[in-house]
């Protein structure tokens, strides 16, 4: 596979991380200006669909070009001109970058593989865990049976583990609620029916349904820190609305259910205990903002102040949509110079490196060699006239006796590929040298002469 290639997915990848990021910075924000914690959640869970979509796009984006690539046989170098940030490295780079793309997607195979077994792990040790769960009492489910009825939900069973300390909620399909054996000691008291409205809250929002998707996506994008603080935030805002609805339900309760919830919080802080699906007692860390949200109770906002914070969510969700164009980052080798001449070609490589290439004559075709030629001095000296001129009848071949043979001759003239001239214009000219040369000699000596009488 191409360098090139890899290059091309790096600045995808860097893009994708940027972007990423910054909806994550984005959505802090948002959460700041949004009340309810359903509100919350839904702003994290597409959070984390946004990122997933993302990055299929990037993986077919990379697919594509991989299957251009092998189809022509030939790396698809992408423009990096057209965007605001481009980076450039050094040739020499190229084998480097070959071997890093390699590594570096085998790892992230090997991370996807590796928490696919380990999510795998996890369900199958949670069947195991659910073989050993046993019947309740006739009057606890009695009261599950009438709660149920009282949440529209169907389907659903109650099962006692004795090795589980705090309640947890598991499927969605067919959803499960275990609790533990301490639970059967309240009896029919309203702290067991908080628990049991908390945990049928999950199932009415299919809670187990979106932890699943969450952890998938997780998953595939474990190497993105947002995606992770995103599962977050959601476990934290889903325990809070079934908080909420709990509250909601039974207003004069809030002191109660908020004793219950730090009872089985206190039970579950050595955390020794199997974790079985959704836990009651999830995030020990978070209890004290739980407890608040508990007993401060919903809080209550003007219709001004709801405009204003939806104004201000959709100028921010604008201001996002502006950067992202800004946030997109490309990286490419650093193109070859043009190629020299062919001459420079043709030179030993020690010589053509020496040699500038401003200063490397290019050869002459030979076209050009003839213009020159016919260009000469020679041709262009005015032939002898008047009476005194001496003008020789020889033929055609006589006169090219003559210019083979002739004094000012120096050596043989060169063959001429180019155009004829008739032997009469060619004689001319080599009597036109012969006058001008017996000129030149005859005024030099009379000047001589007219030197040495002077003298005298």
């Amino acid at each position: 596979m191409s360098p090139d290639l890899y290059l091309g997915f790096a600045s995808l990848w860097i893009s994708y991380f940027l972007k990423v990021a910054v909806a994550c910075l984005l959505c802090w924000i948002l959460a700041a200006l949004l009340n309810t914690p359903r509100q919350k959640f839904t702003l994290w869970l597409g959070l984390l669909f946004g990122s997933l979509i993302y990055w299929l796009y990037a993986v077919s984006a990379f697919s594509a070009s991989s299957l251009s690539l092998a189809t022509a046989g030939g790396a698809v170098l992408r423009p990096v001109s057209q965007l605001p940030h481009a980076f450039l490295v050094p040739p020499r780079f190229q084998e480097a970058t070959l071997i890093l793309g390699r590594v570096l997607g085998s790892a992230y195979i090997l991370g996807v593989l590796l928490l696919a077994a380990i999510g795998m792990c996890k369900r199958f040790r949670l069947r195991l865990l659910l073989r050993q769960g046993i019947a309740p009492s006739a009057g606890l489910q009695y009261l599950f049976s009438e709660m149920c009825r009282h949440f529209g939900v169907r389907h659903c069973e109650l099962r006692v583990l004795p090795e589980v300390i705090s309640p947890a909620t598991v499927y969605w399909w067919r959803p499960r609620i275990v609790l533990p054996q301490i639970c059967e000691q309240l009896g029919e008291s309203g702290s067991l029916e908080d628990i049991l409205s908390h945990e049928l809250a999950h199932v009415v929002r299919r809670d187990y349904l979106w932890s699943g998707i969450s952890d998938a996506i997780c998953g595939l994008l474990f190497f993105h820190p947002a995606v992770w603080q995103a599962r977050k935030q959601m476990r934290i805002q889903r325990e809070m609305a079934c908080d909420l609805a709990v509250v909601s339900a039974r207003p004069e309760h809030r002191a109660d259910y908020a004793q219950t919830l730090t009872r089985i919080a206190r039970l579950c802080l050595p955390r020794k205990y199997p974790v079985a699906g959704i836990d009651f007692a999830a995030a020990p860390s978070l209890l004290r903002h739980r407890v608040e949200a508990i007993l401060d109770g919903p809080e209550k906002s003007s219709r001004a102040r709801r405009i204003s914070r939806a104004l201000a969510g959709t100028a921010l969700l604008g201001a996002y949509g502006f950067l992202c164009s800004a946030i997109a980052v490309a990286i490419a080798f650093v193109p070859s110079d043009h190629p020299q001449s062919a001459s420079v070609a043709t030179l030993p490589n020690s010589l053509a490196a020496s040699v500038p290439a401003h200063k490397v004559r290019r050869p002459r075709t030979q076209t050009e060699a003839q213009q020159l030629i016919a260009e000469s001095p020679a041709y262009r000296l005015p032939s002898a006239s008047g009476p005194s001129a001496y003008v020789p009848e020889t033929s055609s071949g006589s006169g090219e006796h003559a210019l083979d043979d002739s004094p000012v001759s120096n050596g043989p003239l060169p063959t001429l590929a180019g155009p004829k001239r008739d032997s009469a214009s060619v004689g001319r000219t080599v009597e036109s040298v012969i006058v001008s040369t017996v000129g030149t000699v005859l005024g030099g000596g009379s000047d001589k002469d007219d030197r040495s009488n002077k003298r005298k």
